[in-house]
C-alpha cells in the first residue's frame, strides 16, 4: 500500500500515519525520494533505526516519533541531516540523554516545539534546552533532577515560551517556578502534576494590590498565564487556590489536586495580596 502512495503522490512532502498499527516495516522506504517536511508516525512503535535512516531528512522540519523504538542512531542521524522546528520523542524508551542532548543542540535555532515526556534526558538534555530561545512548547514531565546549575539558565534562556509540562521532575521548588514565572512573560499554559514543595506563595505573585485597595494581575510576574495544572500538589488547598482564581477575574483557569477546575465566581476574594518580591537566590 505505501509503495502505491508513494508512486502516485510524487510531491507528497508530509505523511502521518498516526495509529496505523497495521503497516509493515520497513515502510517508510518507498518514501527515501521524497522531500518531507513533515513526518507523524505517533504510536507506530515498531519503527526502528533502518526506518529514519532510509529518509532524506534535509527537508525535514516537523518530525512526531512517540511512542517508536528507535535509538541514539536515529537522533545522531537527525542531528547531522536535519533543522528542526517540532520535535516529539515522548515515551521513546531507547533512547538516552546523549542522543538527546545531540539533537536538541543540532537544531536548538529553530526549534519552536519540544516533546520529550517519560525520555531518559538528564543533565546534557536540560542544559542543551538553555540555547533553544524560541522554544513555545516544552514538554520535559518525567523523573529527572533539575538542579539549580541546569535550571537557572534554562528559565532564563525561554523568552518565547508559552507552554510547558514539568510534572514529576525532582527538585522543583518554589524559588525555581518564581524565577521562571518571572521571566517568561509569554507563558499561557503550565502543568507542573506531581511536586510536594510547591506552595501557594509561588502563585501569590500573580496579584498585585492598587493604591486604591483593588487586587490584579501583575504586569511583571506570568502576565498572560491562563491555565495551571497543579494535581497531585499536596501542600496547595482549594481555598488558597480559590482566592487566586476570584482575584484574577476569570483570566485563570487552575485544576486542583484531583484535576477539578477551580472555578471562578462574581463574589469578591476573601483576601487581598501584594505582590511579593523574589527571593535572593532566585
Amino acid at each position: 500500500m505505501m509503495e502505491f502512495v508513494a508512486a502516485s503522490c510524487p510531491d507528497l512532502n508530509r505523511l502521518s500515519v498516526q495509529q496505523c498499527t497495521g503497516l509493515a516495516t520497513p515502510f517508510l522506504q518507498p518514501f527515501s525520494q521524497h522531500k518531507l517536511k513533515s513526518l507523524d508516525t505517533l504510536g507506530v512503535s515498531w519503527i526502528h533505526d533502518s526506518d529514519i535512516l532510509s529518509l532524506p531528512l534535509s527537508y525535514l522540519k516537523h518530525l512526531n516519533l512517540a511512542e517508536s523504538n528507535i535509538t541514539d542512531i536515529s537522533l545522531v542521524h537527525l542531528a547531522r541531516h536535519s533543522q528542526l522546528q517540532y520535535l516529539n520523542l515522548s515515551w521513546c524508551e531507547e533512547v538516552t540523554d546523549i542522543g538527546l542532548s545531540t539533537v536538541v543542540l543540532a537544531s536548538a535555532p529553530s526549534l519552536q516545539s519540544l516533546m520529550i515526556r517519560q525520555c531518559n534526558l538528564g543533565y546534557r538534555t536540560l542544559k542543551a534546552l538553555s540555547s533553544c530561545h524560541n522554544l513555545i512548547h516544552l514538554d520535559i514531565s518525567t523523573n529527572v533532577d533539575i538542579s539549580d546549575e541546569v535550571w537557572y539558565p534554562l528559565a532564563l534562556s525561554l523568552p518565547h515560551l508559552r507552554e510547558l509540562d514539568a510534572s514529576w521532575v525532582f527538585g522543583m521548588t518554589d524559588s525555581k517556578l518564581s524565577l521562571l514565572l518571572h521571566h517568561c512573560h509569554e507563558l499561557r499554559r503550565l502543568v507542573i502534576d506531581g511536586h510536594k514543595q510547591i506552595t501557594i506563595e509561588v502563585f501569590r505573585r500573580l496579584l498585585s494590590s492598587l493604591p486604591d485597595g483593588s487586587i490584579v494581575r501583575s504586569a511583571q510576574y506570568a502576565p498572560r498565564l491562563q491555565f495551571v495544572s497543579l494535581q497531585y500538589c499536596n501542600d496547595i488547598e482549594d481555598d488558597e487556590l480559590l482566592d487566586i482564581v476570584q482575584a484574577s477575574k476569570g483570566s485563570l483557569i487552575v485544576k486542583n489536586y484531583y484535576g477539578d477546575d477551580i472555578e471562578y465566581s462574581h463574589d469578591p476574594p476573601r483576601y487581598g495580596y501584594k505582590d511579593t518580591p523574589l527571593s535572593e537566590d532566585s
